[in-house]
């Protein structure tokens, strides 16, 4: 098979993904993409199975399934996790272990170089998870709602509707 009726199956096999997902068919959707990710050699191909895989987990709320798949990650040091990998499961653990979210971010500001963009809004990040792990929890909290820095969708949802439950005069 020539390189661009590969890359024309790659696509298409893409595209059947999102629709997938857009249906509703998560189950369909996740085996289409784990077929990819064991079939492909490409790397780029594989990273993006596995991204589409986690944005399933979040719209189907399976929180600590994607922290177990990402923690193993961390754990494997794996050289593909990139830091917004490391973000999501710091996002994650806010939801039900605090100190671990914050542990995590700890360990991205390891991993991240100061000269990377992404390292500044990593350091505004991590003074409301500190916030959290202290007696200014509620603070915390609202700074990171407020000041839009949870920044999967999903997880933000999640949080909010868990602090309106925990702080109902406060969100």
């Amino acid at each position: 098979m020539d390189l661009i009726a590969n890359q024309a199956e790659i696509i298409g096999e893409f595209k059947q993904v999102d629709k997938l997902i857009e249906k509703g068919q998560y189950q369909h959707a996740e085996n289409l993409l784990l077929e990819i990710r064991e079939s492909r050699l490409d790397l780029i191909d594989q990273s993006l199975a596995e991204t589409k895989i986690s944005e399933i987990y979040l719209k189907q709320g399976r929180y600590s399934e994607l922290a177990l798949k990402l923690q193993k990650k961390l754990d494997e040091e794996s050289k593909d996790m990139r830091p917004l990998d490391f973000l999501t499961l710091a996002e994650l653990y806010l939801i039900d272990n605090p100190q671990k979210a914050l542990e995590t971010i700890q360990i991205i500001k390891e991993y991240v170089m100061p000269k990377d963009l992404f390292y500044n809004r990593l350091v505004e990040v991590a003074l409301p998870y500190e916030q959290i792990n202290s007696d200014q929890e509620l603070t915390g909290y609202r700074t990171l709602i407020e000041e839009d820095m949870v920044f999967t969708e999903e997880i933000r949802k999640k949080i909010v509707e868990d602090l309106k439950s925990k702080y109902p005069n406060e969100f």
